[in-house]
């Protein structure tokens, strides 16, 4: 065996190495990109069922807002927050920190004004934001 043919050998042991390295990239963001549209899938779902149930008009807002938060976005939809692009993780720790405000007994109190305010002005407008985010981003 000569010199040539050693270095041929290397050469492709070294190819396929780089090779094999780039299909595995591209594989792993393939499997990435899936998992992120769905994520925006079940975001768009996620405040759908918002929208729905905590409409201005609606009589039972926060009852229907606690019972979502607590069944979509704590048991399904937090495992994607780093998916999220920033506006998305703004809006979702915003209902994060109203949810954890209406149903943890020390607060509630304190925070009642607040949640008033919250719902009065502020909800409706952020389900919308966080629809048309859902929308833009899940159909990349």
């Amino acid at each position: 065996m000569g010199i040539i043919d050693i270095a041929s050998n290397i050469f492709h042991l070294i190819r396929d190495f780089f090779n094999n390295r780039a299909k595995l990239a591209l594989e792993k963001l393939k499997i990435y990109g899936k998992d992120k549209r769905e994520a925006y899938k079940m975001l768009f779902a996620f405040a759908q069922k918002l929208e729905d149930r905590c409409f201005p008009l609606a009589e039972r807002k926060q009852n229907d807002f606690i019972s979502i938060m607590s069944n979509y976005y704590k048991d399904k939809l937090e495992r994607y927050y780093l998916d999220f692009d920033p506006k998305t993780k703004k809006i979702l720790k915003e209902f994060n920190e109203m949810y954890i405000c209406m149903t943890a007994p020390d607060l509630i109190p304190e925070t009642e004004d607040g949640v008033k305010a919250f719902f009065e002005d502020n909800l409706f407008s952020l389900i919308s934001e966080l629809k048309k985010l859902a929308n833009k981003r899940g159909t990349v």
